[in-house]
């Protein structure tokens, strides 16, 4: 059935999907596909750095568990080290020409006595080195719980009266009531500390940076903005982060940003088989470095290693639990320093991921309903929808990835992909239920009248019918009772209605069983189509249950002449055309049929039999349409009062291989006693008729007295054996 034949649906399906995009574009606005959008964000991150990009602006020292296997067997010191020996590497660091030398580390305790150094000699010395390098950068960790003391003591800190402080507006930037710091010897002597707290997502993931927090009631710098700030010149910081602050577009209210990861982190880089982003060192090397040049030896690291590099000192022993999650974390453990030195990498080169905005989303979720309804409208074949489907959720996906890689715009795709799924759904149950109505009322429109293969044919394409009316090539039959208007009148009313039901529902039977929509009954007459519902072989089913039906209706007459019944003889008229079909009526009754002049032929044709004293005739085009499956013998070529072309029509003897000899001799004879009569030799074609009437044909009995009148009044010279059939 035509879906656009359906207002009602046509609303309930407006209604459905306006109210799924309403309700998706309200979750999406609330964020409740969050959880979706970062798996995404995080399987595309995957695939485009599946395969790590080098950054070099910052590089890693790591107590790794090298390093404490080293320390714990030449020095036989655990965990925490002496920060003698952190002095050591600032010292070194700083002879490099390291740009800036950062702790991921909290030094908020005195250092342990140990017997060859004290606590006080060993955290002044890092003091002292800290001071000395005028580069190091401390960590401090925001908490919340009530400080122990005073905050404003440590000027280092706070942004209120910064260069960057008119540009942050962050509402909902993370905020701590007090901070765990470093010894005051030691963020004394430094001029730069940095939060240092990462909160990770709901599900546990690091995905975004924040760039400030609060503490108490004054702004404080991540660990990486304040490298940031201070390495690059006032125009780079304004270009690559002040100007871009205010932008929702880049960093949210929190004052985060999405990291552009570079890739799977760790201390692969250089080792064979592996990848990483960035380059690690041993702290235990960078220690025997600093001791090689000292004693003038060959350094076990070159020092343009950490020339003008921003050097980040943490821990990736396993131990020592500075191990986060990340999107990358199912290929290996990412070091928290890492993701401080992403956020580093991020700050330094502008290089941040732009999330497209809300009423963008907005209108692309209304944009994606309105194709999949439109789809949905044109296309009536699930399949089809499906196929729609996939393709649509193929490339939302896809362009979410392509954004993400060529213009680091991160679209929100599971909220794209999720109505999607949800529109499409509710397409499909609507669908679902108006099909399960429209079969409904298809078959109790055609059940009676159709067999099971044609219903299920037209159950399963219900587009085949179209009430509002269609254009159809088609074969139509029609069928008559010869007389039966004088049979009527010599019985009871009750034997006529039983006699004429007993034999409509075998007839009936019969023609349904191959093929036939009985489109009506006009009295004793039945009007049955084939092909109606866009079945093949239509041609082919009429003709043979055309030749199945006069079976069982010559079985009747036999049955009825031994009753000494009148007998009910049924003739035939079959042709192929165009017609149109559709309800027909008016709006107190109405009924689905065919009209047009292919079927007034049919009748035409029925109505020859009388003229032709045969029982079955079909036109030119059921014919040849039917092929060679069948027997035919060539009656005439008629022209019809009222058409401008004649139509040869032929008689259907039988089944080809099963039909009676002698009617394939009587047709042969006939159809060259026809050739005779059309070339004008009437008395050669006389003497072939009248042998074949003799011989029990009745319908060259017809042709005989037909050549008789030709012999004593000649047709005009015009005249090209086409017979002018002057009732319609």
């Amino acid at each position: 059935m035509d879906k656009k034949s359906g207002p009602d649906w046509y609303k309930n399906e407006l209604f459905i999907v306006a109210v799924i995009l309403l309700v998706c574009m309200l979750l999406s606005w609330q964020g409740v596909f969050s959880y979706l959008d970062w798996k995404l964000f995080d399987s595309m991150v995957m695939r485009n750095r599946a395969v790590p990009e080098h950054r070099d602006s910052v590089v890693m020292v790591c107590v790794d568990q090298k390093t404490l296997d080293f320390f714990s067997e030449q020095y036989s010191f655990s965990w925490p080290l002496p920060r003698m020996f952190h002095a050591f590497l600032v010292e070194h660091l700083t002879n490099c020409g390291a740009k800036a030398v950062v702790f991921d580390v909290i030094f908020s305790e005195q250092d342990i006595d140990r017997s060859e150094v004290t606590s006080s000699e060993s955290d002044d010395a890092f003091a002292a080195a800290i001071e000395a390098s005028e580069r190091v950068y401390l960590a401090v960790a925001g908490q919340d719980i009530p400080g122990t003391g005073p905050m404003s003591d440590e000027p280092p800190l706070y942004l209120d009266d910064n260069d960057a402080a008119p540009f942050i507006h962050f509402s909902d930037a993370p905020s701590y009531r007090s901070a765990v710091f470093p010894l005051r010897k030691f963020s004394g002597a430094s001029s730069y500390l940095g939060i240092v707290n990462m909160i990770p997502e709901k599900d546990g993931i690091h995905r975004r940076y924040p760039v400030v927090s609060s503490l108490g009631d004054r702004l404080v710098p991540s660990l990486a903005y304040s490298v940031v700030r201070n390495v690059l010149d006032g125009d780079e910081l304004r270009s690559h982060l002040l100007d871009r602050l205010d932008s929702p577009f880049v960093f949210d209210s929190e004052g985060k940003f999405y990291l552009n990861w570079y890739g799977s982190g760790g201390t692969g880089r250089g080792v064979d088989g592996q990848d990483a982003v960035f380059n690690y060192y041993s702290y235990a090397a960078v220690i025997a470095s600093y001791f090689q040049q000292r004693n003038g030896e060959e350094l076990v690291i070159d020092p343009e290693a950490f020339k003008d590099k921003i050097v980040i000192i943490g821990s990736n022993a396993p131990g020592l639990f500075d191990l986060k999650a990340t999107p990358f974390t199912h290929e290996n453990e990412y070091p928290g320093m890492e993701i401080h030195a992403t956020a580093i990498e991020n700050m330094l080169s502008g290089d941040y991921i732009t999330k497209i905005p809300v009423w963008l989303v907005m209108l692309l979720l209304i944009a994606i309903t309105a194709f999949l309804y439109a789809a949905d409208r044109k296309f009536s074949n699930l399949r089809i929808f499906i196929a729609i489907f996939v393709i649509l959720a193929l490339f939302e996906l896809s362009a979410a990835y392509f954004f993400l890689v060529t213009s680091k715009c991160l679209i929100a795709a599971a909220d794209l992909l999720v109505t999607s799924l949800l529109v499409f759904g509710g397409l499909v149950i609507v669908g679902y239920f108006k099909e399960t109505r429209e079969k409904r009322v298809l078959r109790s429109h055609f059940g009676r009248y159709v067999n099971e293969t044609v219903l299920r044919e037209i159950l399963a394409n219900p587009n085949a019918v179209n009430f509002q009316g269609k254009t159809i090539k088609a074969t139509i039959m029609a069928t008559d009772i010869a007389g039966f208007t004088s049979i009527s009148e010599k019985l009871p009313p009750d034997e006529v209605v039983s006699r004429l039901n007993d034999y409509l529902s075998d007839v009936s039977e019969t023609l349904i069983d191959n093929g036939a929509f009985i489109n009506k009954y006009i009295g004793d007459a039945i009007l049955a189509l084939y092909g109606a519902f866009e079945e093949p072989d239509h041609m082919k089913n009429a003709c043979s249950a055309a030749l199945r039906a006069k079976d069982i209706i010559d079985s009747k007459i036999a049955e009825a002449e031994g009753r000494g019944e009148d007998p009910l003889i049924t003739r035939f008229g079959i042709t192929t055309g165009e017609m149109t079909l559709g309800n027909i009526g008016s709006e107190r009754k109405i009924e689905y049929t065919v009209i047009g002049d292919t079927v007034n032929t049919a009748f035409r044709l029925e109505g020859l039999n009388k003229f032709y004293r045969t029982r079955i005739i079909v036109g030119d085009n059921t014919r040849h349409g039917a092929g060679d499956d069948y027997d035919f013998r060539l009656l005439d070529e008629l022209k019809v009062k009222g058409k401008a072309t004649s139509e040869e029509v032929f008689e259907l003897l039988g089944f080809a291989g099963q039909t009676d000899s002698k009617l394939l001799q009587w047709r042969d004879e006939f159809e060259s006693a026809l050739q005779l009569y059309r070339n004008r030799e009437f008395h050669d074609a006389k003497a072939v008729f009248d042998r074949l009437g003799a011989d029990g044909d009745p319908t060259s009995e017809v042709f005989a007295g037909r050549c008789e009148r030709f012999i004593k009044d000649p047709p005009p010279p015009e005249w090209s054996g086409v017979w002018v059939m002057l009732r319609k």
